[in-house]
């Protein structure tokens, strides 16, 4: 009994400390998101994903055109969100405001990365590899842990400018059992 009393106080308490939204909140959350908006996150994921396409089916003339204006618009958009976030993060009542720009750079660095890897994906089909390399290797520095930074990293050891440690069988430690 006194445990679901706490949950429940816990709860309302939570709830009570929750940003307020109203329908001004929402309508600027929809225009930032919206399909439309050329400067929103959402119209350059479907950008990305229609160059996706077009290098899939070998257009890279047609994707590299599309390509160089998303990825400039992708690199500013992220240095803008994360200069408001590290100005409103010194300002303690905008606290929430600030986490909602280091959300919206982070996507935008994403997107960024996952832009840059299209390019130098059509870097590669052109014989380019030095420029492929370079962003290959911005993007291992901007996510070295993520699925993509590993890919761009696989891609750096394809092209021969770097290569993977073959371990011997007396290398590998056996993974103790945890019981």
């Amino acid at each position: 009994m006194k445990k679901n009393l706490l949950i429940v106080f816990l709860a309302i308490a939570s709830f009570a400390f929750m940003p307020k939204i109203n329908a001004e909140t929402l309508d600027a959350q929809n225009q930032v998101f919206n399909a439309q908006n050329q400067v929103g996150i959402t119209y350059s994921e479907n950008e990305l994903n229609e160059i996706i396409s077009l290098v899939k089916n070998n257009k890279n003339f047609e994707a590299k055109k599309k390509i160089t204006p998303l990825l400039k618009w992708l690199e500013e958009a992220t240095e803008y969100h994360t200069g408001l976030y590290k100005t409103l993060v010194k300002i303690n009542k905008a606290k929430s405001q600030s986490d909602i720009e280091r959300d919206l750079a982070m996507k935008s660095a994403m997107l960024r990365d996952k832009t840059m890897y299209q390019l130098a994906l059509i870097y590669l089909k052109e014989n380019n590899k030095k420029d492929a390399i370079k962003l290959f290797v911005g993007i291992v520095k901007s996510q070295p842990r993520t699925e993509l930074g590993f890919q761009a990293y696989q891609q750096l050891q394809e092209c021969g400018f770097t290569y993977q440690v073959q371990l011997k069988p007396q290398d590998v430690k056996p993974i103790a059992n945890p019981q």
